[in-house]
């Protein structure tokens, strides 16, 4: 099996320059689409937003929503700038929460 040498930000980035105005996601339930060029960028600008307030590579930065558009972008940005996403369960009660926040090195949520 041959794997490939970019990372999930890189592929980002070459799908929106390759084929920027193609579809690349629809929220039919919100009426919500990007392309690839539109999707990159709100990726782009949620990753200075992370690195502002502190988020460098190797940061372990939690997210703790529902199925939201936000939640995708979220994950491409961390990839992005080499941070580590940690998935936080919404339904988690405070003593599942505490645990995950103190076990993982959340230094975001």
């Amino acid at each position: 099996m041959q794997l490939t040498d970019k990372t999930i930000g890189q592929w980002l980035e070459y799908w929106a320059e390759t084929t920027p105005d193609k579809e690349y996601i629809v929220y039919s339930d919100r009426d919500l689409r990007f392309s690839w060029k539109q999707f990159n960028e709100r990726v782009d600008n949620m990753s200075k937003g992370l690195i502002s307030i502190g988020v460098t590579t190797g940061t372990h930065v939690g997210i703790w929503a529902t199925n939201v558009p936000d939640w995708l972008t979220f994950l491409y940005a961390s990839a992005k700038i080499g941070a580590i996403a940690v998935t936080v369960n919404t339904n988690y009660k405070q003593h599942e929460l505490e645990f995950l926040t103190e076990d993982s090195d959340i230094h975001t949520l």
